[in-house]
């Protein structure tokens, strides 16, 4: 890791020395720390003597000791002198091979001096000059950006990235209006069927039954997620109470109907459905519970009738005989009567009735959300509220903000209507009108006239918008919210549920909401576009994490047979179709190869198992792992091992190329880091512990995970060296330190133990693991232990300002390494963290839901924070990586520039397809 500007000989960059005992007992010998800073501050010499009677041997053996003691302590003085001196601002230029900013596993940049850290004090602001600073750093919106980034992204004038786009509304209608179970994409003339209907005019009814077949042993089939011993919803799979109860919409989901052992052991072999329909049973009296506003219970007493009521019978003042959940989206309370708004994407954009993740659009909108509006929407509906982004250009670069997805926006300077909205006059009937591919392709569908078919896309606006414009597929339901009605738990898939009042209940406990949470952020973004002619990316927005999720979950969504019982053979095909579609329907997959297109891989792996047909294009993903260390699958669970895919599907690609992928932060509620503002601090004095990390340990602790795979063995050795509470032996780590906290304890104090600590832990799980967003948000500087695997924005920002990388063989050292960063350095690191952490939340997404929230009268104790936030979020940051990468990705220029992108008065000296060796140590 460098150390500053200067270059530091690759021998000085490794360790050349490790404990000598597996007690930790042996002599340190002078070593150098990964950042090139030589952290020991002992060097002694066991000579390796002759046992013979030679003494000349023993004399040789003694000289070559003092010389390597001499060598060692001339390296350190060197390295002394390095953090001594002032760095040369032209030892390394941005691009270069010795540049900081292209070694992104070099981070630590320990020893810049008292006028370094003036520097970057200053440059905070964003208001630094564009050449880079002493660690390759540009400032720009107040993040440091590697020096090429930077200087592009900070030189480019506000004028280049606005552009006046047409935005199309297209006309096509559907068969049968899609008989009232599907929503009409107005643009391909196809019905996008709710789940359970299908057929060109969803008239269709589909069986999703709930149980697999039954045999004489299992009178419901064999175990399944979906095993229902009441009334099976075919529509959905879903177990409900059903015709002639009081309560048919109730859910009566396993366990109910399966009676226990008094073990606890439940018997899915011998359903007992007494308890869901009767006869009653008798109890000490009837409870008047009912539900409060967080569908809690609140106990009002009891009316002293001593009877207990069949679940799909009991009314909410009583007692029911049976303890079912409420798994379903849309009902909460103690016996699920409370209905309550469900989750959909963008709820609907308030133009659209959302049941169980499924928008029943109004107003002849269409999409997944509602928000495209077809010629047929009334006026008072278009455009909708994405499109209207104000037409004055920012004076500066400061002004300019690049992504903003929830800002103000003022409906009455905000579009030119080409025609009055719905007025026939709009619709043009000549042949060369900007159609879809589709109409261009076919005639009149069912339903349509021939005036419809080729006057699809007349009626729109001239919309003023800004660079990057971001076009997003409508997918048939499949891909997407197929996978919201028919989940099984609420919990999954979704990053928010209602309460009885209809307050937004964030999901912490769904680890992949990136999915859901990018998905809204460009439906919602202003730099989205329905004109995919003028777009510079296509997002695919399949919703794998999902996918991955409900497998195995209904007898209709299983892994066996040809998917051979692996969670990525299924998913795979998913996607393998979705690009089959995306190119029967539409003319852009071609046009460059999908190296335009963008997919999410939100799951444990990231992109690992993306098909090879689709690796062409650019995959956000968790996890950056180039596979230069850990090669093969990482994760210790038996389905998810992708290893075994077939190699025609998947290829031999890896699980993540830096040159054309991008890392994603991972999705934390924004109550997590609301309240974390409100404890952290920036100053050294309020943090004591100098390092911290609290989670599974692995096989030698309570509870841990068995799996020597599991972390790649990380956790497992730093709990080897550093535990601070002991294993199932007793023992501590070996180097235990009272300052230095790693344990597998959970306190409840988690987010105030962060915000004490200065060093925080990120090492990775059964793939990800969401640390380095809990150490940003909590303010504390993140130690990075993962060779070979990037992480968000790694390849654009610059780590060095605000993060520790330690090589996996330098665990033993670690603390040494921490202990030896000069306290200005520490707190110019901690500085850092406080001007980039807003860069790992999703504040724009948030501030969407809040918004929609404040609309209907509702204010909630995450809201506020939302507002004080300043600075850009993670939605932000990827539309500006994404802005960098149209114009300096290597395949853009041999493709060709658009006269914007050389806007810039600075070039890119690099087009940013550096490897980055050094993250692979």
């Amino acid at each position: 890791m460098a150390t500053s500007s200067h270059p530091v000989p690759s021998s000085a960059r490794r360790s050349v020395h490790s404990r000598t005992s597996a007690s930790g007992s042996g002599d340190q010998l002078a070593r150098s720390g990964s950042g090139g800073f030589v952290v020991g501050t002992r060097a002694y010499y066991h000579a390796a003597a002759s046992e013979g009677p030679n003494a000349r041997l023993q004399r040789v053996a003694r000289v070559v000791g003092v010389v390597v003691v001499f060598l060692a302590l001339i390296t350190t003085a060197q390295q002394i002198l390095l953090y001594l001196s002032p760095p040369d601002a032209d030892v390394a230029q941005p691009g270069s091979n010795d540049d900081p900013s292209e070694r992104p596993g070099e981070l630590v940049a320990l020893g810049q001096d008292a006028a370094g850290s003036t520097a970057v004090a200053a440059s905070f602001d964003g208001a630094a000059a564009t050449s880079a600073g002493p660690r390759g750093t540009v400032w720009h919106r107040g993040a440091p950006w590697r020096g090429h980034v930077g200087s592009w992204l900070k030189s480019l004038p506000p004028s280049a990235l606005s552009v006046t786009v047409h935005e199309p509304a297209f006309g096509r209608t559907c068969p049968g209006d899609c008989s009232g179970n599907g929503v009409c994409n107005a643009e391909l003339g196809e019905c996008r069927c709710r789940h359970g209907y299908a057929g060109p005019d969803c008239s269709q009814e589909e069986d999703y039954p709930c149980n697999l077949p039954s045999t004489p042993e299992s009178p419901n089939g064999p175990w399944i997620v979906s095993i229902c011993a009441a009334h099976c919803d075919l529509r959905r799979a879903q177990c409900r109470c059903g015709p002639n109860t009081s309560y048919p919409d109730r859910p009566a989901v396993a366990p109910c109907g399966f009676p226990k052992t008094p073990e606890g052991l439940i018997l899915y072999n011998k359903p007992d459905v007494t308890p869901l329909y009767g006869p009653q049973t008798t109890t000490a009296a009837t409870d008047t519970t009912t539900a409060s506003s967080d569908g809690s219970d609140d106990s009002s007493g009891s009316t002293g009738i001593d009877t207990r009521v069949a679940w799909c019978e009991a009314h909410p003042s009583q007692i029911a005989a049976a303890e079912c959940f409420c798994n379903y989206d849309g009902q909460i309370g103690r016996l699920c009567e409370v209905p309550v708004d469900s989750f959909c994407l963008n709820q609907c954009s308030r133009a659209g009735t959302c049941t169980m993740g499924y928008c029943q659009c109004h107003g002849d909108r269409y999409g997944i959300d509602c928000s495209i509006p077809s010629v047929h929407s009334p006026p008072e509906l278009y455009p909708p509220e994405w499109l209207r982004l104000p037409t004055r250009q920012a004076t500066s670069s400061s002004e300019l903000n690049l992504a903003s997805p929830s800002e103000s926006l003022d409906s009455s300077d905000v579009y030119e209507p080409i025609g009055a909205s719905n007025s026939s006059s709009n619709v043009s009937s000549s042949s060369n009108a900007a159609e879809g591919p589709a109409a261009s392709a076919a005639g009149p569908t069912e339903g349509e006239s021939a005036g419809e078919s080729a006057g699809v896309a007349q009626i729109g606006s001239m919309v003023a918008r800004r660079r990057p414009l971001v076009y997003v597929y409508d997918l048939p339901p499949e891909f997407t919210f197929h996978n919201l009605e028919a989940r099984q738990w609420k919990s999954y898939c979704g990053p928010r549920a209602y309460n009885s009042e209809n307050d937004t209940v964030f999901n912490d406990g769904w680890l992949y909401g990136l999915e859901t949470a990018v998905f809204e952020g460009f439906l919602g973004s202003p730099h989205r576009t329905l004109d995919g002619d003028s777009a510079d990316f296509f997002y695919v927005p399949l919703m794998g994490a999902c996918i991955i999720a409900r497998a195995d979950d209904s007898p209709r969504f299983r892994m066996e047979g040809q998917f051979k019982a692996r969670r990525p053979n299924l998913v795979a095909d998913f996607y393998l179709r979705a690009l089959a579609h995306i190119r029967t329907h539409h003319p852009f997959w071609d046009r460059h190869s999908g190296k335009d297109h963008i997919w999410m891989f939100a799951w444990d792996e990231g992109a690992c198992y993306a098909p090879e047909a689709i690796w062409s294009s650019m995959m956000l993903a968790h996890w950056g792992n180039t596979g230069t260390r850990h090669k093969g699958c990482t994760s210790a669970y038996y389905h998810d091992d992708w290893s075994a895919m077939e190699r025609g599907v998947r290829g031999e690609h890896p699980c993540f190329d830096p040159d054309k992928d991008v890392v994603m932060p991972a999705w934390k509620v924004p109550g997590v880091w609301a309240r974390a503002q409100k404890i952290k601090s920036p100053t050294l004095e309020s943090r004591p512990t100098l390092f911290y990390f609290n989670g599974n340990l692995g096989s030698a602790f309570e509870h841990g995970r068995v799996e020597a795979k599991y972390s790649m063995g990380i956790r497992q050795k730093v709990a080897q060296y550093f535990a601070s509470t002991p294993n199932k032996e007793g023992r501590l780590g070996l180097q235990r330190q009272e300052d230095v906290i790693v344990t597998n304890r959970h306190t409840g104090e988690y987010g105030q133990q962060l915000s004490s600590s200065r060093f925080c832990g990120v090492f990775p799980g059964d793939g990800f693991s969401a640390r380095m967003e809990d150490a940003m948000l909590h303010g504390c500087i993140p130690v990075i232990v993962q060779d070979g695997i990037w992480m968000a924005f790694e390849r654009h920002l610059n780590y060095s300002e605000f993060a520790v990388r330690v090589a996996e063989d330098e665990i033993p050292h670690m603390v040494d390494i921490l202990r030896a960063i000069p306290p200005n350095r520490v707190q110019e690191l901690l500085a850092g963290v406080e001007s980039v952490w807003q860069r790992w939340a999703y504040a724009s997404v948030a501030r969407m839901e809040g918004r929609r929230q404040a609309d209907r009268g509702r204010q909630q104790a995450w809201m506020p924070a939302m507002v004080e936030m300043r600075g850009d979020d993670a939605m932000d940051t990827l539309l500006q990586v994404l802005l960098y990468k149209r114009c300096n990705d290597l395949w853009r220029k041999e493709a060709g520039l658009p006269d914007w992108c050389m806007a810039s008065a600075t070039t890119s000296t690099t087009d940013a397809t550096s490897t980055g060796n050094d993250i692979d140590r």
